[in-house]
């Protein structure tokens, strides 16, 4: 493959991956400054590992793990500023239209029920239904076997489900 072409399949997989990774980052780490630059990492990262000659089977896991990795990275580093603790300083995700109320709200109480979760269990709920990624994605990803991934899945839905019927234990 030419470099042209090398330059047009990365720039594709930019186009097709950046927002869901974003949105990955964000979640994990709730710092858009924060986000962007772990996504631009993760992209800067594969870009150097595929121009050294090796090749990613699985474009958008390689991404996501390396999302990942870095996630651990910033909080190893440095203690970040939660999203609740953003929005009682002001910060509004929404703005102020009726339905972005509406929405936050729902958001918040979403978040809330997921704080509850164990760390993995909420990661895997957000890969899944979050960025809307299979399970063998999820898989390849966390290094864990898809049977795994279902399990923790299903276990994680299913305690999601009783934080929503009766709150925290």
């Amino acid at each position: 493959m030419d470099s042209k072409a090398i330059e047009t399949a990365f720039l594709d997989l930019h186009t097709r991956y950046a927002d869901p990774l974003f949105r990955h980052a964000y979640f994990r780490v709730s710092d858009r400054d924060i986000a962007r630059d772990i996504t631009q990492e993760s992209f800067l990262r594969m870009w150097e590992y595929l121009s050294t000659g090796n090749e990613v089977d699985n474009p958008k896991a390689f991404l996501f793990r390396v999302a990942g990795n870095l996630v651990i990275d910033h909080y190893r580093k440095k203690k970040s500023t939660s999203l609740e603790t953003l929005q009682e300083d002001g910060f509004d995700p929404v703005g102020d239209d009726a339905e972005g109320i509406t929405d936050a709200a729902e958001g918040t109480h979403v978040m809330k029920a997921l704080s509850g979760l164990p760390p993995k269990e909420r990661e895997v709920l957000m890969m899944r239904y979050g960025e809307e990624l299979s399970v063998s994605e999820i898989a390849v990803i966390s290094g864990e076997s898809a049977n795994a991934i279902s399990v923790r899945i299903h276990r994680a839905t299913k305690r999601l489900r009783d934080l929503f019927d009766h709150g925290p234990n």
